[in-house]
């Protein structure tokens, strides 16, 4: 049985969007690639076109099979977009059904890697959704946005305050719990959207989201003027904690491991040789050895931000009680209008 191309129809690719035609017995599978595995016998009268979504499919009686035909708009993949996946613990590109449901469908035009994407393809913890939390794009109506990827049930008290990364019934994560921003087109809530300034460039705006984690976490150490302040690693969450500093007119040095990262901070008008006591430190690696090295500089009764993801149990130094600091951790970001991180 072959299609009017010529190829088997077992090999023909359906969208999704093809509903109404169980009654002639066409069967697909339910993974995304939709293939035909049966039509009834040859002579059966149909009407396909009637109950069919994809303008210009249909089969006609035709012996000895049915033919199933495609419009140019279809054969050229109109209804399925590129994205990315993670297949047996490795990201690839694979063919998905275009985003429907509520929502605003946004067309992505950045998206970035987490390295807590890179801990979590380690563990497996995707399933089948499409990665990636770190996004901007256009709406359907031109608005240049950032997407906030957190949601919460909306309810508790959690949610009500902000604080969407403690909700009581559990978050759900684009590109993690729910799909992501490494596609085409994503379908996000209205309310998720955050739009962009007018002249910031939405190549980069991916990076609004990293950014609104190094703000909360600055704010969670109660970073102020006239506060010394060094930050532990110049990864981008690091340079990220360095960008909010520098916005807010406060200096700091940064301890950075490679060349290129030393470069960047020096952008960022960071100090490069850290030395002395610190009012606070920003450990933007998460390690046994980088908390190490905040407590050796952190001053007595100070305070240690924690805004990179410990993935193991780390050591504190025995020197940590004598010294009595505060250690602050931060997770996600405040969530709430008037006190946006994103914003």
């Amino acid at each position: 049985m072959r299609s009017s191309a010529g190829h088997p129809l077992s090999e023909v690719r359906l969208s999704c969007l093809i509903y109404g035609v169980n009654s002639y017995d066409l069967v697909i599978t339910q993974n995304c690639l939709h293939r035909v595995l049966q039509l009834k016998p040859a002579g059966t009268p149909c009407s396909v076109p009637m109950q069919c979504n994809v303008p210009g499919a249909f089969m006609k009686p035709t012996w000895p099979g049915y033919y199933f035909r495609f419009d140019h708009y279809f054969r050229k993949g109109r209804y399925t977009i590129k994205a990315i996946k993670v297949i047996d613990r490795k990201p690839g590109l694979v063919d998905v059904p275009e985003p429907r449901g509520e929502g605003i469908k946004v067309k992505v035009v950045s998206s970035s890697i987490c390295g807590s994407d890179i801990h979590m393809l380690a563990l497996d913890a995707f399933g089948d959704h499409i990665i990636g939390h770190e996004f901007a794009g256009v709406t359907p109506d031109g608005r240049a946005v950032a997407i906030e990827p957190l949601a919460g049930c909306g309810q508790c008290g959690f949610c009500d305050e902000g604080h969407l990364v403690h909700c009581e019934a559990g978050i759900s994560l684009m590109g993690v719990t729910d799909d992501g921003g490494m596609a085409e087109y994503v379908t996000v809530p209205a309310s998720h959207l955050v739009e962009l300034p007018s002249g910031l460039d939405i190549r980069i705006a991916s990076l609004v989201e990293p950014l609104a984690v190094a703000v909360h976490a600055v704010e969670r150490a109660r970073v102020r003027e006239g506060d010394r302040v060094l930050i532990i690693g110049a990864g981008p969450i690091g340079l990220a904690v360095g960008a909010v500093l520098r916005s807010r007119d406060i200096p700091y040095d940064i301890a950075a491991r490679y060349d290129h990262q030393k470069v960047a901070a020096e952008k960022l008008a960071a100090g490069l040789i850290p030395g002395g006591n610190y009012d606070v430190v920003m450990d933007a690696v998460g390690s046994s050895f980088s908390l190490a090295r905040a407590v050796e500089w952190i001053k007595p009764l100070g305070r240690i931000g924690l805004v990179g993801i410990f993935w193991e149990a780390v050591a504190l130094e025995p020197g940590f009680c004598g010294k009595e600091p505060e250690l602050i951790p931060s997770a996600g970001y405040h969530c709430i209008s008037t006190d946006r991180n994103f914003e």
